[in-house]
């Protein structure tokens, strides 16, 4: 999600602009649940401003307004109208199709709900919870610290500690997984004192400021709505990364160091040394990691990518659970043949500076991409499977296009089935046909267009020709144009169809 797309959120919402809002929700997939810099959700100000259309939608968008916890209850509080009220309390269930979900966050869910390479497990006060000792390093130093120590050769850790209830150890872990938490009131004290044991001192600084704000809301607004909180949302602030920095250092590890430089442009942050164990820290300079880097596998990898003479060595539980291409490929591959702990896999027919840049996303869902790369990044996007990187791919393409680039972009997006992208080429080309119109690139996608029509029913249009009609007709441009200017590029296209159909 872009800045600009979260701030017209924001401002849609509090102007009661429907028709804007359904458009950048369902076109440019923005999250109706993201939050701004005072921690408020857009179905909060829609409620707040009484905007019941607003709020009816957001609501069947998956909009968060459960009983009983902050946001709905301070929802309910803030909504200007009865009817809104109403609307709110009425509104039971949310049904999974209609949530606008994050596909980097349902992964770490999935993660932790899923046993599959799992490592390690805990047994807090007789419950069981099962975990990945990668995740729980990258996320916290003092899991970092403990697993090269203390628990090096432990897969089975007991906790006896009365201070670390059962409840408050699971908000942990799934706190660590995901950056959200769901409190009970009644852990705020054990979840925050967790938290600082375990040196993730921004999230209890997070808990304590919302704790600040439950305790104003419940001094000064009725008994009665306040005794109807139970429980706090903990969610990640709007444009907060802390996620997917996290596993940017592990990135770092596993991509051959001469490659790093073109997705890094600091290497090795101080936080990097505190999440990699002792033995790793004695030298902090770059040529000593580099060295590192050239003998040893990063920690916890268990698969090696070998493309010519370049070795990115990874970890199945990320490329298993991001694409669905690797989750088969690691199934049917024979793995006996290998001697060492590292399943061996070679690819072929890629660029080791590609593969760096999906590397990249899969751990963190970002990269760098140069313009000269983004057409092979999406090919191979789409060939492994990876839907989010392909979107990624989609938005960098939206906002680079120019009139020497627009026939080659509309090409990929009919070849790699990317109608957004379509539409958006066929906009721009309705808004420049009189400087591609005798582009030979852009003559040709109309011939083949024309030519594609020939032996079906003569009442049948051009495609490409009737969307560039329909953004000169209907879309926003002739609001921005002059009409003879319309009348003009209607006139020449339709000149350009003729003659190619006489052809």
């Amino acid at each position: 999600m872009s800045t600009k797309n979260i701030t017209k959120l924001f401002d849609f919402c509090r102007t009661g602009n429907l028709f804007d809002l359904k458009n950048i929700v369902e076109a440019e997939e923005v999250d109706v649940n993201v939050r701004d810099k005072w921690d408020s959700t857009p179905l909060y100000y829609a409620c707040l401003c009484g905007h019941e259309k607003l709020v009816e939608y957001l609501l069947q968008k998956g909009a968060k307004c459960a009983a009983n916890t902050f946001d709905g209850e301070r929802c309910l509080y803030s909504a200007l109208t009865q009817n809104i009220k109403k609307m709110l309390k009425d509104y039971k269930a949310i049904s999974k199709d209609c949530i606008r979900r994050n596909a980097y966050v349902e992964f770490f869910k999935r993660c932790l709900s899923e046993h599959t390479y799992k490592d390690v497990c805990f047994t807090v006060h007789g419950v069981n919870f099962f975990a990945h000792r990668l995740v729980l390093s990258v996320r916290s130093p003092y899991f970092a610290h403990m697993f090269t120590t203390k628990w090096k050769e432990r897969n089975n850790i007991r906790i006896n500690n009365q201070k670390v209830t059962t409840k408050a150890f699971e908000l942990l872990i799934q706190y660590i997984y995901t950056d959200r938490m769901e409190i009970p009131v009644e852990e705020l004290d054990d979840i925050k004192i967790l938290l600082k044991q375990c040196y993730l001192f921004q999230a209890a600084e997070k808990v304590e400021r919302m704790e600040k704000e439950f305790n104003f809301y419940s001094a000064t607004k009725p008994t009665s709505s306040s005794n109807n909180i139970s429980i706090l949302s903990f969610q990640p602030t709007l444009h907060s990364t802390e996620l997917n920095e996290s596993y940017s250092s592990i990135t770092q590890l596993g991509i051959p160091y001469h490659l790093c430089s073109s997705q890094y442009w600091t290497s090795f942050p101080d936080i990097f040394f505190m999440e990699l164990p002792e033995w790793l820290t004695i030298d902090k300079k770059a040529h000593d990691l580099r060295r590192l880097r050239e003998s040893e596998a990063p920690l916890y990898s268990d698969v090696c990518f070998q493309i010519n003479v370049h070795r990115f060595y990874g970890h199945k539980l990320f490329f298993c659970g991001r694409s669905e291409y690797f989750k088969a490929l690691f199934h049917f591959q024979d793995v006996s043949t290998t001697s060492t702990r590292h399943h061996v896999i070679a690819l072929n027919d890629i660029q080791p500076e590609v593969f760096t840049i999906i590397y990249t996303f899969v751990y963190t869902d970002t990269a760098v991409i140069p313009d000269e790369l983004i057409g092979e990044v999406l090919h191979f996007a789409c060939m492994y499977i990876l839907p989010t990187l392909k979107t990624f791919c989609l938005k960098l393409m939206k906002g680079k296009l120019d009139t020497f680039n627009i026939c080659e972009t509309l090409r990929a997006a009919r070849l790699y089935e990317m109608p957004a992208l379509e539409q958006h080429c066929a906009a721009f080309m309705a808004m420049h046909l009189d400087e591609i119109i005798d582009d030979p690139d852009f003559v040709d996608l109309l011939r083949r267009d024309v030519m594609s029509i020939r032996d079906r029913q003569e009442i049948d249009s051009v495609p490409l020709a009737d969307d560039i009609n329909f953004h000169l007709f209907k879309g926003i441009l002739p609001m921005s144009m002059d009409c003879d200017l319309v009348e003009l590029k209607l006139e020449m296209l339709e000149n350009l169809v003729n003659r190619l159909q006489q052809e």
